[in-house]
């Protein structure tokens, strides 16, 4: 991945190699989630195809993102909060990052990379 960059913290931001590999697995399927861009393979079809999912959306992020955090956390059950986190509140924090970017760039580009 890249180095953080402390005078720009969107480079990057909801863009890791987890988080990808994670709405991979949830949206396409969870074979195509530890396939490289670019390489073929013959998949099952996944929640995007099933529910007629054509882009990527702020919500869809914010949900692999909650997922994500949920699979590296050592609850042994889901629940609302894991401690003071509360995944409720970085579900709708993510979409706000996002929908309320200061750079609205920033969030068109982030969804454009997200949906190449």
């Amino acid at each position: 991945g890249k180095d953080f960059d402390p005078d720009n913290v969107q480079e990057g931001f909801l863009q890791g190699y987890l988080l990808k590999r994670v709405l991979k697995h949830i949206y396409t399927s969870p074979s195509s989630a530890l396939i490289n861009d670019g390489e073929k393979i013959t998949v099952h079809s996944g929640s995007a195809k099933l529910h007629n999912m054509q882009k990527v959306k702020a919500e869809h992020i914010a949900y692999a993102f909650v997922q994500a955090r949920y699979g590296i956390s050592s609850c042994d059950k889901w629940s609302k909060n894991d401690g003071k986190y509360s995944y409720r509140d970085a579900y709708y924090r993510t979409i706000k990052a996002i929908r309320e970017a200061p750079d609205s760039n920033w969030a068109k580009s982030l969804l454009e990379w997200w949906n190449k």
